[in-house]
């Protein structure tokens, strides 16, 4: 599914206030949400051509722009409870003989507001309604009809049978954990954390069965373990200490990639956490703009350190120890000017890259000249420790340490 760069579109607010319940459409703009790597404002992380404006594109997720005066009063979260926005998509894809197909699709969204201004209270308040989210409710999965429970519980008294009689079945082993999360779903989240923690304990069992997929299993166990922690996160959110609430998927070996599910049920976080995990790239995690804590040190990571720039209220990031080095071309994002501290030592290519070019030229690389000539971020680095910090200083230039 891909569309233009942006497009205006019309969101409908339900408010609730002392007349009742009214409604309010606001008209304003969708854009591309996190780094547009075919566009021309940034040559960060792109592989093919500068693309022009009006081209289509695939993205991963859009952000909404309200245009004319009042319309952002529209989105407090003290009144706005549900918003609803509609939208045209193209849609292009083959028929079975590859005859290209062409069609439109009506997509709808209905549901809670996250405002990412808010201070943890309002959010708490805005959020902790009664009603689980749409996010929460994907989380732990939809609760079986009575009909479709009883062939679940059936079915689940079968695999252990075999079970006692082949302790050792693979599929076995796989087919009770997953029909064991489908069951647990009627019983609330402690049932669900108790399924999900056999599931991992099955997958570990299977993995010692299975040597050749170990990779397989570890990941899906790293999986199962995030759904774990991202459901007490969110619980925690909306039971009122609101989106400041740190995030913590630290440790999770096996987890290469974040899921378009998982990225979305964690939009709005502030503080994340994602270090010692086998995260390959960035991915989605450059979409949730509302980071201000961003740990991610210890994985696999390569690519352009200037990609996490785009995530404009960014703080701190950890970085240490991946695989992130510069990217050749014109465009790179500069810091955002809420940046405070970034750790990238022990990434090779960006210590190779500071012992080829020097500190003054890396700096233009990390900020825009005029940002350099206010003095506001200073290199701190040490190529024989493999040490590179940038620290926003009021009164400094760069200058090795």
């Amino acid at each position: 599914v891909c569309s233009g760069s942006n497009f205006e579109v019309i969101v409908t607010v339900s408010m609730s206030g002392g007349r009742g319940a009214t409604k309010l459409e606001v008209r304003g703009a969708l854009r591309p949400l996190g780094p547009d790597s075919a566009g021309r404002g940034s040559a960060v992380h792109r592989w093919t051509r500068k693309l022009p404006l009006g081209r289509r594109r695939c993205v991963h997720g859009w952000r909404f722009i309200p245009v004319g005066a009042g319309s952002r009063s529209a989105f407090a979260p003290w009144t706005a409870t549900q918003v609803e926005v509609e939208v045209m998509l193209e849609e292009f894809t083959s028929h079975v003989d590859g005859t290209q197909a062409h069609g439109r699709q009506r997509i709808t969204f209905f549901g809670p507001l996250i405002h990412c201004d808010a201070v943890s209270s309002e959010v708490g308040s805005a959020t902790a309604g009664g009603a689980t989210s749409s996010a929460v409710a994907d989380i732990l999965l939809a609760r079986p009809s009575q009909d479709c429970l009883g062939v679940l519980e059936c079915e689940l008294a079968r695999v252990e049978e075999l079970l006692e009689m082949e302790p050792e079945c693979r599929w076995a082993l796989l087919a009770r954990g997953r029909l064991a999360t489908a069951v647990a779903a009627c019983s609330g989240s402690g049932a669900m954390d108790s399924a999900e923690k056999a599931v991992i304990k099955g997958y570990e069992k299977i993995a010692e069965l299975d040597a050749p997929r170990q990779g397989f299993y570890a990941e899906a166990r790293a999986a199962s373990l995030a759904r774990l922690r991202l459901r007490a996160w969110l619980q925690q959110v909306e039971g009122g200490r609101g989106l400041g609430t740190h995030l913590d998927f630290s440790g999770l070996s096996g987890l290469r990639h974040i899921a378009p599910t998982m990225a979305c049920a964690v939009f709005g976080v502030r503080s994340l956490d994602v270090s010692g995990c086998d995260l390959r790239s960035f991915g989605l995690l450059l979409q949730l703009h509302t980071l201000e804590e961003f740990s991610a040190a210890s994985n696999h990571i390569s690519g352009d350190l200037r990609e996490v720039f785009v995530l404009p209220r960014l703080k701190r990031a950890n970085l240490r120890g991946n695989l992130l080095g510069f990217r050749l071309g014109d465009g790179g994002a500069h810091a955002p000017g809420s940046l405070e501290e970034l750790e990238a030592s022990e990434n090779g290519a960006i210590i190779a890259a500071l012992n080829e070019q020097g500190v003054e030229a890396i700096l233009q690389l990390l900020c825009s000249v005029y940002t350099t000539s206010q003095g506001g971020l200073a290199v701190e680095a040490d190529p024989a420790g493999s040490t590179f910090i940038v620290r926003r200083r009021s009164a400094h230039i760069a200058r090795a340490v």
